[in-house]
């Protein structure tokens, strides 16, 4: 839940607030850090209700900050940035309120996907577009796949990298996350199926279990 408050950017402005003469050097970066983070972390997958919490959270602590720094007649220009960050974390949470609202019309949307071929590469999926996106989730998730630098990419362009591998178009990629998100009964259908084909046919390669 502490997330959002551990940037740089709560740095900065914890120390405005025991130092009110400090300069205001950096608070440019960290902003733009801040909310790079917080669009990490909104489309991160996490549970709708430890989403919320997070940035309520954050949003009471900015308010707390805020209103130490502006008592300070020299320090409004870094109680402005409180004021974007703070609008920052309400757009997130108006998005958050429109994805709960309307869950069911986002899980009822029709998975075909209209787009055109993407690659002419050998490889094609064979499963269902939720089974894909099933596999694709918990590969980034896992933090196993990196881009070249060794950060995670952003949840779009993963799932296009492997929509473009593998030859299967997949439209509303987080549309598709929120289907698999509304599963009541089960939420893995197709990581279980993998599982056992593993186990069943790796024994052929002259490798069993310890």
């Amino acid at each position: 839940m502490k997330t959002l408050i551990e940037t740089p950017l709560f740095a900065l402005l914890k120390k405005a607030v025991h130092e009110p003469h400090s300069a205001t050097d950096g608070f440019s970066t960290a902003y733009d850090g801040f909310v790079t983070t917080l669009e990490s972390l909104c489309e991160s997958g996490v549970s709708h209700s430890h989403l919320k919490r997070t940035l309520c959270y954050t949003r009471q602590e900015l308010l707390a900050l805020r209103d130490d720094i502006a008592a300070g007649e020299t320090r409004k220009e870094i109680a402005s940035v409180c004021t974007k960050a703070l609008g920052m974390i309400r757009c997130e949470e108006e998005v958050l309120r429109y994805r709960i609202e309307h869950l069911e019309r986002l899980q009822s949307l029709p998975i075909r996907s209209t787009a055109k071929k993407v690659s002419s590469g050998s490889l094609r999926w064979r499963g269902s577009m939720l089974g894909l996106m099933e596999l694709i989730c918990a590969l980034y998730y896992s933090g196993y796949v990196t881009d070249a630098s060794d950060a995670r990419p952003s949840f779009a362009s993963f799932v296009g990298t492997f929509s473009h591998l593998l030859n299967f178009p997949i439209d509303r990629p987080y549309d598709m996350r929120a289907r698999l998100a509304g599963r009541k009964k089960r939420l893995s259908v197709l990581l279980p199926a993998l599982k056992n084909a593993f186990e069943q046919n790796i024994v052929r390669c002259g490798i069993t279990p310890r």
